[in-house]
């Protein structure tokens, strides 16, 4: 009992930050470690941040049509200048650890946003500990590394600085935020409409600056999305393909949301694939949302403002895996379900308690649909890759010292490489590198003979490829061993 007595908020959230951060560690190393990333996500960001290191302008060679162009053209992310330093101290964990980092950074902000307007002193703590058992933190750490991921976890500051008119420190949140990626900017600007609203439009202080903030967002996603990206890629918005449902295209996708919205009301829940299992994706994120604080946004009608561009990426594009509980797609909500919980219950004055037991009810469904969302989700993921606790996560068939040893042996530095998909992230140091099948005439080409990884190839495509470049003359196979096979061009041919 004195042991109870001694606990004080300061030595739980101390506690709790020391054992998630653990957790998160935990769940985000293996997956490097055991070559579950992609070239797309992982491999294309380590490699643009390694190619600025070496004094060159990053590019990004992991489109599926193999073609090189500049990495803004794909993600226009100005803030990867200031962390590529980190990837010559960690290397292919480096996205691990920013975001662990920054997961950590955004609970103390979530703390320090409860501590500012709840009265009593461990509201804020459970406040905490809500934010750290959201399923989207998990979900993303389970998958590659974003830097949306990063932008989202500092929103809390933005709105303790906004609330405090803290000015200064609030621009610099605001300028990291749009700076991380070309949609932020958009976000930025409905959370500044959400904001001003909660204020009737009339804010006390730093009227002109925060007006400014407002339509500074709105102008930059504008030139970014419709001039800057397009000339960086002439003729395409990468990001624009991915909603067909839309039009495809930057302009058709900003025509037709303004001229006719009502027409695309009904695919925020339809499924616009041909495969009925797709059905209820959208819903199952409806639900998720809902059960972990989402009615909040409905008791503080500004957030359903802040919510509109999130809704809208997700359920409008083609691919999906973004409709529901997957990877880094639910992150940008995360905080917002707790910010929406404090603003509200830190405005009432209920008692005690009432306020005690409702934190537990809420602490129950957050914990409750985080497990669940282990476990079970409408569409495809790998288990092993979100279930920490788990065997599997900690488990791989592949000789993994041998094949990263293999890999910095057999293959020079200076060499251009085309590799399998999963093994392109620990390759990120080559100058020239590409995911199979682009060959693109490198020196090197590099199978993983294994059943995952080889996307966009089956397996038996995939083997079928390794036995052909075998029979090959124009290459000279220099491994076949432990799953791993590396084909070296032969000169002159």
């Amino acid at each position: 009992m004195a042991l109870f007595q001694k606990l004080t908020p300061k030595k739980i959230v101390l506690f709790l930050f020391f054992v998630y951060a653990c957790i998160y560690f935990v769940e985000a190393i293996p997956n490097n470690y055991f070559f579950r990333n992609s070239a797309t996500d992982l491999g294309g960001k380590l490699q643009a941040m390694y190619q600025i290191m070496q004094g060159n302008s990053p590019r990004f060679l992991m489109g599926l049509d193999g073609k090189d162009i500049s990495y803004f053209a794909d993600h226009f992310s100005p803030i990867i200048y200031l962390f590529s330093p980190f990837v010559l101290v960690f290397g292919m964990y480096t996205f691990s650890f920013l975001q662990v980092v920054f997961i950590l950074i955004g609970g103390w902000g979530i703390y320090y946003y409860a501590k500012n307007f709840f009265q009593n002193k461990w509201f804020p703590v459970l406040s905490l500990f809500l934010f750290f058992n959201l399923y989207g933190i998990y979900s993303a750490l389970g998958f590659e590394g974003h830097f949306n991921v990063l932008a989202a976890m500092l929103v809390p500051w933005l709105f303790l600085f906004y609330r405090k008119d803290k000015f200064i420190p609030f621009v610099l949140i605001f300028a990291f935020i749009i700076l991380s990626k070309e949609n932020m900017s958009l976000w930025l600007f409905f959370i500044m409409i959400g904001l001003l609203a909660r204020e009737k439009f009339r804010p006390k202080r730093f009227i002109i600056g925060k007006y400014i903030c407002l339509f500074f967002s709105l102008i930059y996603f504008v030139l970014v999305f419709m001039v800057v990206m397009p000339r960086l890629n002439p003729g395409v918005v990468l990001q624009a393909q991915h909603f067909e449902v839309l039009g495809g295209t930057g302009s058709s996708i900003i025509s037709n949301l303004l001229t006719h919205p009502w027409d695309y009301i009904k695919y925020l829940w339809l499924n616009t694939t041909t495969n009925p299992a797709n059905d209820y994706v959208k819903i199952e994120f409806y639900i998720y949302l809902f059960v972990c604080g989402g009615f909040f946004f409905f008791l503080r009608p500004y957030y359903l403002l802040m919510i509109i561009p999130l809704i809208a990426q997700k359920a409008f594009i083609s691919n999906p895996n973004v409709w529901g509980l997957n990877d880094h797609y639910s992150i940008e909500f995360m905080p917002l379900l707790i910010l929406a919980a404090i603003d509200f219950l830190s405005s009432k004055k209920f008692s005690f308690s009432f306020s005690r037991k409702f934190f537990i009810a809420c602490i129950i469904l957050v914990v409750g649909s985080m497990i669940h969302s282990f476990d079970n989700r409408q569409f495809w993921f790998r288990k092993e890759n979100v279930k920490f606790y788990s065997r599997s996560h900690f488990r791989s068939d592949l000789n993994i010292p041998f094949i990263n040893e293999q890999l910095k042996d057999k293959i020079p530095a200076s060499a251009s490489v085309c590799a399998s998909n999963c093994l392109v992230p620990a390759l990120y140091y080559h100058h020239q590198l590409y995911f199979i099948p682009h060959e693109n005439q490198v020196d090197y080409l590099v199978f993983l003979d294994y059943t995952d990884g080889t996307w966009p190839l089956t397996y038996e495509e995939n083997k079928k490829m390794i036995k052909d470049y075998e029979a090959n003359p124009d290459w000279q196979k220099v491994l076949g061993k432990n799953d791993l096979f590396i084909f070296k061009r032969v000169k002159g041919r």
